[in-house]
């Protein structure tokens, strides 16, 4: 399925300024420690975060995740900035107790 890690996943954070850090359930029901590299996958398009690979957190800043929401304020390419947000939760999937993007 796609997406969904917040279902099975807990104590979700920013680890550094890009790592989604979770505690995610396995099939056996533990919750083990995880954690995906969103640089790989979200990329900022003139101040708005958007689902491709691109580094977003080297012109995005203050980065927060709350639940499975990245909020990030990133550059524009007239030199202002945006605040941005986007939901993790669409493309992320807890892979028996790993986090993976689908």
């Amino acid at each position: 399925g796609l997406g969904k890690f917040i279902e099975t996943c807990r104590n979700t954070q920013l680890a550094g300024s890009s790592e989604l850090a979770a505690e995610c359930k396995t099939r056996a029901q533990q919750f083990v420690s995880t954690k995906i590299n969103l640089d790989d996958h979200i990329a900022n398009i003139d101040g708005t975060l958007k689902w491709q690979p691109s580094n977003f957190s080297q012109t995005c800043y203050n980065s927060a995740i709350q639940g499975s929401v990245l909020t990030s304020t990133c550059e524009r390419t007239n030199g202002g900035y945006n605040t941005s947000s986007i939901d993790l939760n669409s493309v992320i999937e807890n892979v028996d107790g790993s986090l993976k993007y689908e």
